[in-house]
């Protein structure tokens, strides 16, 4: 993907001090900041405090591919970042970074220099899955982003289905993934679009279903009654070398004898512009991929769930193409939904295959 980076030197004067409250902040000596191997620039000079090298905020944002804001809030001045589903927080003076809503404590606090909100290096970097090193002997700062990686924001559906009288029958709440399309690929455009497509899809399925079975448990609950729900979310397990992976997980509450969460899974090269296959990812034909996948859960049943090895044993057959799998930054993850192949009660089973039996190559121990 292309990347915006600014190139020149961060040179500052030594022994500069500024002064903010009690708190001495004095202005670097000859640092140098790199973004992914091209330096940096910066409109106000970055300052140390405390041994924190502190840079304007929309400058480190931006190049980090985020959108950022700066609002007032009873008081308090913030600085807000999101790149897709990536969310980081900081209040001016505040020794407290959250990021994705784990708040963390910092060494050095936000601070305003010269009219500018300076914000600090490495917990900015780090919050946003890049790896940072301080060379002592040449003052360099070495930011580097995980190459390959895709901002994946969300788009909402809700809708409420009422019956003639107004009352609510079923409330929907989705969530979809929309995968950031800088350069308009018309690969990442399709998959966008299928997303959204599948959302409302199944939200017509969930009401020509579901309508009148919710109207009959309204007519007899009456008051009673709570609203049928359906609502769907996701979660990106790996977003790193061009691979992403995506897992949706559809909720819904119908009356019956439980809540019901299943889980479905898309995996993306978007350096080939391809979905994968499982059969891709093992580097197998379709027989070898299913023998080895049902080699690998009868050893999972035998091993957690023996009791249960009977009714596994009358519907493994059959569920075999039922198998989803996801990548992680650890392993290729099989799994099946609950009733595949186990009873309710035995969960969503799932196997992990280390990378080194597939055919993906991670770059992981560099990032």
């Amino acid at each position: 993907m292309k990347r915006n980076t600014v190139k020149r030197n961060v040179s500052l004067a030594l022994g500069a001090v500024l002064v903010f409250g009690a708190v001495p902040v004095y202005a670097a000596d000859a640092v140098t900041v790199n973004l992914n191997g091209s330096q940096m620039e910066f409109d106000v000079n970055p300052v140390i405090e405390n041994s924190r090298t502190l840079v304007p905020f929309r400058k480190i944002f931006e190049a980090l591919d985020c959108a950022v804001s700066y609002t007032k809030e009873n008081g308090a001045q913030v600085v807000t970042a999101n790149r897709g589903n990536q969310w980081i927080t900081l209040e001016i003076g505040k020794n407290e970074i959250t990021v994705d809503g784990e708040t963390k404590k910092l060494d050095v606090a936000p601070k305003i220099v010269n009219g500018r909100t300076l914000v600090p290096l490495r917990a900015i970097s780090e919050g946003l899955d890049c790896t940072v090193d301080w060379s002592a002997d040449t003052k360099t700062v070495d930011i580097q982003k995980k190459q390959g990686q895709y901002a994946v924001s969300s788009a909402h559906i809700s809708k409420n289905i009422t019956d003639d009288k107004g009352n609510i029958l079923i409330t929907i709440a989705f969530e979809y993934p929309v995968i950031e399309n800088k350069d308009n690929n018309a690969f990442i455009t399709a998959v966008n679009e299928q997303y959204k497509k599948d959302a409302e899809a199944a939200i017509s399925e969930a009401e020509a279903e579901f309508k009148d079975s919710a109207a009959a448990v309204l007519a007899s609950e009456g008051k009673n009654y709570h609203p049928m729900v359906f609502t769907r979310s996701f979660e990106v397990s790996l977003n790193q070398d061009n691979l992403l992976s995506i897992t949706q997980l559809d909720y819904a509450n119908t009356y019956g004898a439980h809540p019901n969460t299943l889980k479905s899974s898309k995996t993306f090269n978007l350096a080939e512009n391809k979905a994968l296959t499982l059969s891709e990812v093992l580097g197998k034909n379709a027989a070898d991929t299913d023998s080895y996948v049902k080699e690998k859960f009868d050893a999972y049943v035998k091993e957690t769930v023996g009791e249960l090895l009977e009714y596994y044993q009358q519907n493994s057959e059959k569920a075999l193409s039922a198998v989803n799998f996801c990548l992680t930054e650890d392993a290729l993850v099989l799994y099946y939904n609950p009733y595949d192949i186990l009873p309710y009660a035995a969960g969503s089973p799932e196997v992990k295959v280390p990378y080194a039996d597939t055919t993906i190559k991670l770059a992981l121990s560099e990032s």
